[in-house]
């Protein structure tokens, strides 16, 4: 009797996220002419308690302002139950190549009902308080968020002559808020970058935005010479897609980022192609340990969706001394018996590498003595 081996096999990711090329005129009129973001794309949010991913743009324009179709399609779904208009909406869908393309309009008074049939330029609400959250779906996906202003795609005509600005890096050793100085890398080392992206010329809304690709670097101190590239050609993020908002904290350094503070981990994470098709980001960091003792350059850059960029250069030092002191021992309790013999009792130190304990004394609190050293009270 023979016997047969099934073997299945089960896909997964088998949705390959590729270009969305599908392209619309603007919500508010004129619908032919570009105008300010005051919110980008995939940026942080801090108006949830774990923080958030925004899903979309932002277009800023008074309460009342008519919010016009940009595609033609049906109305799947309305909210006028905020008296403040925070939360209304309408959602509109399209079939483009027998795809759905929906695209909902956020924070706007809706005055189409479900069902109803609308044509591009046709108004589908108005504007609850100052601006338009527009969220688009990829195609053929009405759950995953792509982004409005992508290079290929979204608002079209969408200009920006504006570039992101790199306003610091810095350096942590992983995972902690213990920063790094440049004179002194080693180890498994977070890069953290503050970015502004800038719309217009002006000042408030649409100055610091978030950016839209984030990468970096390890060059040789001629400028020059690449001695690390990451994956996916050192670009760590491009934000086309939303990716899950339960990295949004691997993706955001926190405590600092915030909705008008963008803050990156650039170093998390396995490189920007990763990220697109996962939509997930995971701890990770750059390995210092795997270049010799030395001067190296920290190359970092940033684009957004039309190409304008900032590239910064950060001079360190690379070296194998050990930068990170232990944590503190808790005391536990100081016990003196009637010969006068004092013992010490304190919490076992979690710290993998300790070698041991210093014990100082004084009579006066003052001019403290060495007890015993590291080589007597070992770990």
């Amino acid at each position: 009797m023979k016997l047969k081996t099934l073997f299945i096999l089960t896909l997964l990711n088998s949705f390959i996220i590729g270009q969305d090329l599908t392209t619309y005129p603007w919500p508010l009129a004129p619908t032919n002419q570009s105008k300010l973001i005051s919110g980008t794309f995939c940026e942080y949010r801090s108006t949830s308690a774990s923080g958030h991913y925004h899903n979309a743009v932002d277009i800023p324009a008074p309460a009342g302002t008519p919010v016009l179709a940009v595609l033609p399609g049906t109305v799947i779904t309305t909210y006028s139950g905020d008296p403040t208009g925070y939360d209304n909406y309408i959602r509109v869908r399209s079939i483009i190549d027998g795809k759905s393309k929906d695209i909902t309009y956020y924070h706007t008074n809706p005055v189409k009902s479900v069902g109803q049939t609308v044509n591009a330029g046709d108004v589908v609400s108005t504007i609850a308080i100052d601006h338009v959250h527009l969220i688009e779906y990829y195609l053929g996906n009405t759950s995953l968020e792509v982004n409005p202003i992508r290079p290929d795609g979204g608002l079209t005509p969408y200009i920006d002559q504006w570039k992101p600005s790199i306003r610091s890096v810095r350096f942590f050793v992983d995972g902690t808020n213990t920063q790094l100085s440049t004179n002194y890398i080693g180890g498994k080392v977070d890069i953290i970058v503050h970015i502004q992206e800038a719309n217009w010329s002006g000042s408030g809304s649409g100055t610091n935005n978030g950016t839209y690709a984030i990468g970096y670097k390890i060059l040789l101190p001629d400028y020059q010479t690449v001695v690390y590239n990451p994956p996916s050609n050192s670009l760590r993020y491009r934000y086309y897609i939303k990716p899950l908002n339960d990295y949004v904290n691997y993706n955001y350094y926190q405590p600092e980022a915030s909705t008008t503070n963008h803050v990156y981990i650039i170093t998390n994470g396995n490189g920007a192609d990763d990220v697109h098709q996962t939509r997930r980001i995971l701890n990770n960091y750059w390995d210092a340990d795997q270049l010799p003792d030395g001067n190296y350059v920290v190359m970092v850059y940033t684009y957004d969706t039309r190409g304008n960029a900032d590239t910064v250069y950060v001079p360190i030092y690379k070296t194998s001394v050990d930068l990170i002191p232990p944590s503190q021992t808790n005391l536990k309790a100081i016990v003196s018996d009637t010969t006068n013999k004092i013992t010490l009792h304190w919490e076992e130190n979690p710290t993998p590498d300790l070698k041991g304990h210093r014990i100082y004394f004084s009579f006066s609190n003052s001019g403290w003595t060495l007890r015993d050293n590291e080589n007597v009270v070992t770990a």
